[in-house]
């Protein structure tokens, strides 16, 4: 459930989008976008992407982390398999995996290193 919360409240079109979640008769159940295409894990059954189509994709995906950590997630299963390319071209991250928060940020000595 805390994966299916984390990303209900994130909206960015490289991120499926979360309808609902919740527990019927105590199963939690998640209801998502099922976009049109396939994961990246199953494109590569047909051989390797493009080495341009693959920079083109690390941007997508690096921008749709970026603001999932800005709204202080931490993706951590991010994956061929959990990623899914939609017919339009767009990469989509599907699945977080156990989402954690980011640890606090401590103060670092100023100065240099001895």
């Amino acid at each position: 459930m805390r994966e299916a919360q984390a990303a209900a409240g994130i909206q960015h079109p490289g991120i499926v989008v979360v309808h609902d979640f919740g527990e019927h008769d105590g199963q939690p159940y998640l209801v998502m976008e099922l976009p049109a295409g396939h994961s990246l894990q199953d494109g590569l059954l047909d051989g390797p992407y493009p080495v341009s189509w693959v920079i083109e994709a690390g941007v997508q995906v690096t921008e749709a982390l970026a603001v999932a950590h800005r709204a202080g997630l931490v993706p951590r299963d991010i994956k061929p398999a959990n990623l899914f390319l939609t017919d339009d071209g767009t990469v989509k991250i599907l699945d977080f995996g156990l989402v954690g928060r980011p640890p606090a940020a401590t103060p670092e000595p100023a100065g240099r290193p001895s």
